[in-house]
């Protein structure tokens, strides 16, 4: 939990003499967050599409004086797993940290935007967190880049806890089926719902209608 750096259900924003080192950090643009893994003040390894470097996607900053370091452009030029130091990272914007091990009361009342801000699942040491976002920097091999399924913050997080993430999304897709399954159990114990695909689809279909009316 960070409530010892200030974060709070209403903001995440924090300042830089406060960073530790694996921290995940991240900061809003113009209508999205840029996520990354904090190692120092030269050192912010993050994840990025080669089609958003190019064309200046993530130099959509809110501050319009902000002006990348040539090094820092260089060594993101191409996508992938790269590094910067965190003014380049940052582009002029509030720096903000992702805080895990939170309550799910805190969770709830934080993430109820588009945009996930904190998580309940517990963080690694910072010592695994870096191994692991310095491996992808130095090897590669964290996929290739998905805005909606694979994106900056799916690496940072994955890096903090070694899991994959589930969208609510997923999750409630992953209730649904098995709310789905429980209910058919007894006809696909009868076999009624053996056989064809179709019937199977009926099946469900009148399943899932019953669950909806019955709720």
């Amino acid at each position: 939990m960070e409530e010892d750096r200030g974060v709070t259900v209403l903001s995440s924003r924090i300042e830089r003499w406060q960073l530790r080192r694996g921290d995940h950090i991240y900061a809003w643009r113009t209508g999205y967050s840029h996520h990354g893994i904090y190692e120092s003040d030269e050192k912010v390894i993050h994840f990025t599409s080669a089609s958003a470097q190019s064309s200046g996607f993530f130099s959509s900053s809110s501050s319009a004086a902000f002006s990348s370091h040539s090094k820092c452009r260089e060594a993101m030029r191409g996508g992938g797993v790269v590094v910067c130091c965190l003014d380049c990272f940052l582009e002029g914007d509030n720096l903000c940290l992702f805080a895990y091990s939170v309550s799910m009361a805190f969770a709830a009342l934080s993430n109820i935007g588009a945009q996930d801000t904190c998580s309940v699942v517990d963080e690694d040491p910072p010592d695994t967190v870096l191994r692991r976002a310095n491996d992808f920097l130095d090897y590669g091999g964290f996929r290739s880049y998905n805005v909606a399924g694979n994106n900056c913050f799916h690496f940072a997080y994955y890096c903090k806890t070694g899991r994959e993430y589930l969208s609510p999304q997923v999750v409630l897709s992953i209730l649904a089926y098995v709310i789905t399954y429980v209910i058919l159990s007894k006809d696909i114990e009868k076999g009624y719902c053996e056989g064809s695909l179709a019937r199977t689809s009926i099946c469900l279909f009148y399943a899932l209608r019953k669950f909806i009316y019955s709720s």
